[in-house]
């Protein structure tokens, strides 16, 4: 049976956050646009999970990164036009969906600001204070900037539609492998926007626990985990620093 509505919204949720389901429903209720379906990715968890505001549940059972490669390869058999992704810790603007759905119709791939939470602590309109409202991203931008995350992107299921990519033990970070990866073998109109917003929240559990915190232990991390993407995606660039003013996730320049 072919879905009413042509929008869903992703989400992936493990059993330490099980806690956050009613909290995350509670917020997606107050989307000005109703028109979309939630879809659960449930990893690692036999439990039964009853909510009815889910339209359909998807039980895998992996690593926490290799589950990010498993969904992109589920997604690709759902009926959705519009596939928006958001992470069960993190909540978004009221229009978020809204305005994903019109920018959508015009572009393959949609990337919105954020704000930084951490603790009590914000950090504003985190992504505009480096990339400029309505940038047109390329595969260089994606390359040289940590920035898209599953949290404040959207796209239409013809952006993965023929992607075919395997899981690497190598990866740490599933999001800038996967956005810098698409972006090279395809080309495609992306863009950013501060127009709506995501609500990041700094995970304690994160490879990097970046953006909150930049010293040494996590500059060396980085530089791991870029050399590591790179050699799975075969790129053949020198890292010559890391930009740590105003940092995004993370950036760097070319030798």
């Amino acid at each position: 049976m072919k879905n009413k509505n042509n929008t869903c919204l992703v989400s992936f949720i493990y059993p330490d956050k099980l806690n956050h389901l009613d909290y995350f429903v509670s917020k997606l209720k107050e989307q000005t646009d109703q028109k979309f379906d939630f879809v659960l990715f449930i990893n690692n968890s036999n439990k039964k999970i009853k909510n009815k505001y889910i339209k359909k549940k998807i039980y895998i059972n992996y690593p926490i990164v290799k589950s990010r490669f498993v969904m992109i390869q589920k997604i690709k058999n759902l009926d959705y036009k519009n596939i928006i992704f958001l992470d069960i810790d993190d909540t978004m603007s009221k229009r978020r969906i809204e305005f994903s759905k019109k920018m959508l119709k015009f572009n393959s791939l949609v990337v919105n600001d954020i704000v930084v939470k951490s603790g009590k602590k914000k950090l504003m309109n985190y992504i505009s204070k480096r990339i400029k409202n309505g940038t047109s991203i390329d595969f260089k931008l994606i390359r040289n900037k940590n920035f898209i995350g599953m949290s404040n992107s959207a796209i239409t299921k013809t952006l993965i539609k023929n992607i075919k990519f395997t899981y690497n033990k190598k990866i740490l970070i599933f999001d800038w492998f996967f956005w810098s990866y698409v972006m090279r073998k395809k080309k495609i109109k992306a863009t950013f926007t501060n127009k709506f917003y995501t609500y990041y929240n700094v995970r304690e559990k994160s490879v990097t626990r970046l953006p909150t915190i930049m010293n040494k232990k996590n500059i060396k991390q980085i530089n791991r985990i870029i050399k590591n993407h790179f050699s799975a995606l075969k790129f053949n660039v020198k890292i010559k620093n890391l930009v740590k003013k105003n940092n995004l996730w993370w950036e760097f320049n070319e030798k």
